[in-house]
């Protein structure tokens, strides 16, 4: 049996019933677990489980699903917790244990079980998002996608947007065949080799006829990085459908031709020279080991300000800069941590308080759930859950556009966030509601996101195209009858 590693953080603090849980478990009290478990809010199933499989050995002795209609659904999301932590065992001293379990088969188990669950309790939408997670885990992001879409044919459960919004880079596998794919992110490619660079960045303002920059010719940090780490999360697909793997549910898949197989090598290669170009070096101060926001290539001189905060959207980029060596991972323990309570839960401040900033990067990065900032994104939208009901609207604010206008009519753009998560000072009369934000949310909870949408939705803030830019009830900015107005644009990487 593995030996059991303290988690960073206490992952009781943020949900109560662990440490009464653990004491069931161990007692093999499977009817008591059970009433526990369905005892407690929707919201907090998950958290529980996570917490129970941290705290629990890898490979303890379950009580008997008979025990209580419940007890499928723990044991899913224990083997799938006990999975993700196979996953990164690889110490010296735990080596010969590491040889007693295997990943795929915990998670295999996982999916037997919550594939079991579904039947007995379809409407704990905690088993459709371990369900998502476990098929990641035995087969990779593709499976996660696959596991998705049969949910939402199966029951119309949120999941698929959880799904979804992780992995949407890999969307056009679904719509066609491997050469369409290919076909179309070779152009993509092509392009994006035209656009103009400074030392390896493309820079920040394009225009999309001419590919010529436009003035100010900008070098920014965090829509550099986040370039980087979704050019990597590509090529890491583009691998998988290259070698695919046989699995239980896929005992013999489609294998790739010689030409396409050479064909997705070569897009992954190019998609890791891409991301790999850009030098981080110039744009760090190594007095306060910070990287400034951005760099003005006229002047020059890099901006005054610094992303400070470890709580923020451009981690992904810190993260890429010390793996490419162009930065010391001092510069990590430099980032600020202020700690944050909402409910039950303990997280970090950021800069305004978005959503933007707390789950962006966990788009493609791995963020434990019982890391610090697993412990954040959970906080967040608790909190931001709140302040939507605090204002009488529907919840998710995030940095976008609002319903204010320039000379030329276009829609002014800026942040926007929820106070009590804030550091900045948020003015109390911005009420913009972002759709968007909600869809990211959809990765932590994804039962809340789906309401949420479907509240956006009733208030007009979907139309053919899908879900509009913003909802914004600031009073200054609402229509002559007193409702909030609809911000009628979108914007890609808000919509993607």
């Amino acid at each position: 049996m593995f030996k059991k590693t303290a988690p960073a953080f206490d992952v009781t603090e943020g949900n109560p019933f662990v440490s009464q849980g653990l004491t069931l478990l161990q007692a093999g009290s499977g009817t008591a677990l059970g009433r526990l478990y369905a005892g407690l809010p929707p919201a907090d199933r998950m958290h529980f489980l996570d917490g129970l499989g941290l705290l629990s050995d890898i490979g303890t002795a379950l009580p008997a699903r008979a025990g209580h209609p419940s007890m499928a659904a723990i044991e899913g999301g224990l083997r799938y917790v006990w999975a993700h932590r196979l996953r990164g065992f690889a110490t010296a001293d735990q080596t010969s244990d590491a040889q007693t379990f295997n990943m795929y088969d915990m998670a295999d188990e996982a999916h037997a079980a919550l594939d079991e669950a579904a039947r007995l309790t379809p409407q704990d939408s905690a088993v459709y998002a371990f369900r998502i997670r476990a098929e990641m885990l035995a087969r990779g992001v593709e499976g996660g996608i696959e596991a998705a879409f049969r949910d939402l044919e199966a029951t119309g459960e949120p999941n698929v947007l959880a799904g979804l919004a992780r992995l949407n880079y890999l969307a056009p596998k679904w719509h066609g065949s491997v050469d369409e794919m290919l076909a179309r992110l070779e152009a993509t490619l092509a392009t994006l080799q035209r656009l103009p660079r400074y030392r390896g960045h493309v820079l920040n303002w394009v225009d999309t006829g001419t590919l010529q920059a436009l003035t100010p010719a900008y070098v920014s940090v965090v829509d550099s990085g986040n370039l980087c780490v979704h050019l990597l999360a590509t090529a890491a697909a583009l691998d998988e459908a290259a070698w695919p793997q046989p699995t239980r549910w896929q005992p013999s898949p489609a294998e790739p031709s010689e030409e396409q197989r050479q064909g997705l090598a070569r897009a992954a290669a190019l998609c890791r020279e891409l991301a790999a170009e850009p030098e981080f070096g110039f744009l760090f101060d190594p007095r306060r080991r910070l990287f400034h926001i951005g760099w003005r290539v006229a002047d020059q001189l890099a901006d005054e300000g610094h992303y400070d905060l470890l709580a923020s959207e451009a981690r992904a980029a810190s993260l890429w800069a010390i793996a490419k060596g162009d930065v010391l991972a001092t510069h990590w323990a430099a980032l600020g941590r202020p700690l944050q309570a909402a409910g039950r839960e303990v997280g970090l401040r950021s800069w305004s308080g978005s959503m933007f900033e707390y789950l962006m990067p966990a788009l493609v990065l791995d963020e434990p759930v019982d890391s610090l900032l697993g412990r954040a994104a959970r906080m967040a939208v608790v909190e931001q859950q709140r302040h939507g009901r605090r204002l009488g609207l529907p919840w998710g604010q995030s940095e976008c556009a609002r319903a204010e206008v320039d000379a030329s009519m276009a829609y002014q753009y800026g942040p926007q966030g929820v106070p009590r998560l804030a550091m900045r000072r948020t003015p109390p009369e911005e009420r913009v509601i972002a759709p968007y934000a909600t869809v990211l949310a959809a990765m932590v909870n994804p039962a809340a996101a789906v309401a949420n949408l479907r509240r956006l939705e009733a208030l007009g803030a979907r139309g053919n195209e899908g879900f509009v830019e913003a909802l914004d009830d600031s009073p200054e900015r609402r229509g002559s009858d007193g409702s909030a107005m609809l911000v009628q644009t979108g914007m890609a990487h808000h919509q993607g």
